[in-house]
């Protein structure tokens, strides 16, 4: 699964949580205007293998075999909330996190939450205005799969030290 597509589902899940509209969820590495509202701001700090690939080998027509390798990713996301009731919406995040359509929205994509951090307070005065920010670091897995169709070996066949062989 790339990154673009792994943003675009945690997107999902902050709008559906939160009631925010697509214009206030965003994505902190694209560039552009901020809302001047309550938004939040998503980023995937790191993805990283934590497993070894595990092959499958299933054979197919025309002597080639499909070679299924599996993955296990584990996926740090930084979500930061600007303004408003920054805390509660925070709160709301982390709280969907043990709902049922949360649980099916995310097993569908194949997308497993491990916990998160607490949350931080990040507030300061920005040109002379408080601004409330609150920063969590949430953990989730995937299992990226990839399939590849190669040519099988027919037969091997040749002659040894003093016999000959076929496979």
């Amino acid at each position: 699964m790339d990154n673009i597509t792994l943003i675009n589902n945690f997107k999902e899940w902050a709008r559906t949580a939160t009631d925010l509209d697509q214009g206030h969820v965003i994505n902190l590495k694209d560039r552009g205007p901020r809302p001047k509202e309550q938004y939040v701001g998503l980023q995937i700090m790191n993805v990283r293998k934590v497993s070894e690939y595990e092959m499958e080998y299933l054979p197919a027509p025309l002597n080639t075999v499909n070679v299924i390798q599996s993955g296990l990713y584990e996926i740090m996301l930084s979500i930061d909330v600007y303004r408003g009731n920054a805390i509660g919406t925070m709160v709301q995040l982390i709280a969907s996190l043990d709902t049922v359509w949360a649980n099916d929205f995310f097993n569908e994509k194949e997308i497993g939450v491990i916990n998160q951090s607490a949350i931080r307070d990040l507030s300061m005065p920005i040109k002379g205005v408080y601004e409330e920010r609150r920063q969590c670091d949430f953990f989730f897995y995937y299992i990226d799969k990839t399939s590849e169709n190669v040519e099988a070996i027919e037969n091997i066949s040749g002659s040894g030290f003093g016999s000959d062989y076929e496979i």
